[in-house]
């Protein structure tokens, strides 16, 4: 109903408190107040249009806007009526920060007059005061307003400040765009604010590492956000926490000192809402004696040792980076020591120890007198060489290795390949007496008794390499990096949903769970990309896994093949990932052309791969490998007993003896990439 009447303010039981703590706030502070009430009013937007040399700033947003009874609340002092909502939300779901209810006095600290324009169910109120200097806030004023229609459509609150008591000397607009990008709930869904027409995004730190944050303490309730580790340090360092939406507390004064001097390289965003009873009424802190405060401290503590584990590690790895000439110094004094140590052993004197590629390792194995003595190691006895592929586990240890363990990797594939051609027509137990006693040469004066105790110091150190996190957030290129899968297949597992998330955000949790999935295969199209490599073809490989890839749900709906399996999400392209002990059989046979659409299901080889049974020599040559080796695989087999190997006569079921090959294989290198 139109007309004229007044508002009077009415003193809150908690009056005290309130003008008490006005004293220590600032004009930016004073802002995001009244920002603050336009969010919890469900304002979609808030313009905030700031001009200082004109002496005005002008807050409008589109919320529900304020009914007769919600003015009267706000011109009240204290006894927020905030307080009385259930979990103080909002009807779209918002928890509301404001709960203090100072926003009248707060107007009387930023400008010498406002007007005050809100909608709501087809009534507009407009509202103007002044402030006059030197007068003191009257407690008991009238303050006159007028009331008229609205559309039926119209709501909002708009606020004209004039005649600003900013301190003109210190406040910029520059410094308070700069305080709302890092104070208001900018991150929280369905809200934005715009600041002289453009809009304000939370704070970005491209180049960093990220963790997620996901926490429930007893005293602190949930805490969810982002703790991120930048590549160099940056101004705004701190832990940026937020009650309801809004910032509390000063960011650098979080105790992270547990990360040394990296601390100022850290920026973290912090949800715990649980806090909001910790804070102080001016918002600069939370109460030191809050027992939530205390152990949101030791939570991030705990995050902030996990960075600095993995940093350090990180920043060893550039300085091993730098360091290829000692590597090679390394790989020069094993080979002397070996042309001393094994002398007798080897009948010679001029061993030779060298790092190939895997292209150099394909053709030296045609070599007549070479020897394959396992995976990725040759031995050619007439030129007594061993050549190491450089993607050997022993040439490519994490950096954190030092120089001496670096060297013990070494020799135990020295050792290892020399036992290997010294009894390659042996039995097991010669082959690992003849192990034993090499390595006794090799290694003298040192505290390895045994082939197993160096292994076990190997496999201590191994454990230490950088595994996915569960809190950090990956992109494609990191997550390839730290699980040793190709960027492709990341990005194919994004796109069937087999990992969940975004090409800028996985969560190791998430990453995890996926690569135990695959753990033990390789994809498909990978296996497919290196037969096109090998044939020259490489432009086809995209038309070939397709034409590949139609055969396969038959084959799989049928269970004639068991070693093909699709993982892509229901309604997603499929995903296929081969067990990796038959890689080199499926890529065998498109090399051979026997996955084109006009082979039948049943002509298809990779269901004779399930039934064929064969010698051991058989599979040592089926497999590349010595017929040690197989030996190794089948007792392997038998002392595991989770890997029954079929047998007929002297023949073995060659699908579970490769099985027990590569199983063996990846034990004894775990841990490396």
């Amino acid at each position: 109903m139109a007309g004229n009447s007044v508002l009077k303010r009415v003193v809150g039981k908690n009056l005290p408190e309130v003008l008490g703590g006005l004293a220590g706030r600032d004009a930016y502070s004073n802002i995001e107040e009244l920002i603050s009430n336009s969010y919890d009013c469900d304002a979609p937007t808030v313009r905030v249009m700031c001009d200082v040399k004109n002496d005005t700033i002008i807050l409008e947003d589109d919320g529900e806007g304020m009914s007769r009874d919600r003015l009267d609340s706000f011109y009240g002092l204290g006894d927020s009526p905030k307080l009385l909502q259930p979990n103080r939300v909002t009807a779209s779901g918002r928890h509301m920060i404001g709960k203090f209810g100072i926003g009248t006095i707060v107007l009387s600290k930023l400008c010498g007059s406002y007007t005050l324009t809100t909608m709501r169910d087809r009534t507009k109120y407009i509202i103007t005061e002044t402030f006059p200097d030197g007068v003191e806030l009257s407690l008991d004023k009238e303050i006159p307003f007028t009331s008229e229609k609205a559309g039926k459509d119209e709501h909002g609150t708009k606020i004209v400040l004039s005649g600003l008591k900013l301190g003109k000397t210190s406040f910029t607009e520059e410094e308070l765009k700069r305080r709302l990008r890092y104070d208001m709930p900018l991150r929280k869904p369905g809200f934005t604010l715009l600041f002289n027409g453009q809009s304000i995004r939370p704070a970005q730190f491209d180049r960093s590492i990220r963790w997620e944050l996901d926490y429930k303490g007893e005293h602190l309730g949930p805490v969810t956000g982002t703790f991120l580790y930048c590549e160099h340090p940056v101004d705004e360092w701190g832990v940026y926490v937020y009650a309801r939406g809004r910032r509390v507390g000063n960011p650098k004064g979080f105790d992270l000192s547990n990360l040394g001097g990296r601390q100022r390289k850290v920026v973290a965003f912090v949800d715990a809402d649980g806090l909001d009873d910790a804070i102080s009424f001016e918002r600069s802190e939370f109460r030191s004696d809050h027992p939530g405060v205390r152990e949101l401290e030791a939570y991030l503590r705990e995050i902030a040792g996990e960075v600095g584990s993995l940093v350090r590690e990180k920043e060893s790895f550039v300085r091993f980076e730098g360091r290829y000439h000692q590597v090679h110094r390394v790989i020069r004094d094993v080979e002397g020591l070996a042309k001393k140590e094994l002398a007798d052993i080897l009948g010679r004197k001029d061993f030779q120890l060298r790092v190939v590629t895997p292209e150099e390792i394909g053709s030296e194995k045609k070599k007549k007198g070479v020897m394959q003595v396992s995976q990725g190691v040759l031995y050619h006895a007439t030129e007594n060489v061993m050549s190491i592929d450089e993607t050997h586990w022993a040439v490519t240890l994490p950096p954190t290795f030092s120089a001496e363990l670096y060297a013990l990797q070494l020799k135990m594939i020295i050792v290892d390949g020399i036992a290997r051609f010294k009894t390659k027509k042996a039995n097991l137990e010669e082959y690992l007496a003849t192990r034993e006693d090499i390595l006794w040469k090799f290694t003298p004066g040192m505290e390895f008794t045994s082939l197993s105790s160096l292994e076990r110091a190997i496999e201590t150190a191994r454990s230490k390499r950088e595994m996915i996190q569960p809190q950090r957030v990956y992109d494609t290129r990191q997550l390839a990096e730290a699980s040793g899968r190709s960027l492709a297949t990341i990005r194919r597992l994004l796109e069937s949903g087999a990992l969940i998330g975004e090409e800028t955000k996985i969560v190791g949790k998430a990453a995890t769970s996926c690569m135990l999935r695959i753990e033990g295969y390789t994809s498909l199209h990978d296996v497919v990309a290196q037969a096109m490599k090998e044939q020259g073809r490489d432009s086809a490989t995209t038309i070939t896994y397709d034409a590949i890839a139609e055969r396969f749900p038959d084959l799989l709906k049928s269970r004639e093949i068991s070693f093909v399996k699709d993982i892509a999400e229901d309604g997603r392209a499929h995903l296929y990932f081969v067990r990796d002990e038959f890689v080199k059989d499926v890529a065998t046979g498109i090399n051979n052309g026997h996955y084109k659409a006009a082979n039948s299901v049943k002509s298809n080889p990779l269901k004779k791969l399930n039934d064929v049974f064969v010698t051991p020599q058989k599979a040592s040559e089926l497999l590349g490998v010595s017929i040690g080796d197989i030996e190794l695989a089948l007792n392997f087999a038998e002392r595991l007993r989770s890997i029954a190997i079929d047998k007929q006569g002297e023949k073995y079921r060659y699908a579970q003896l490769v099985r027990a090959h590569r199983n063996r294989q990846k034990i004894e290198t775990r841990g490396t990439a």
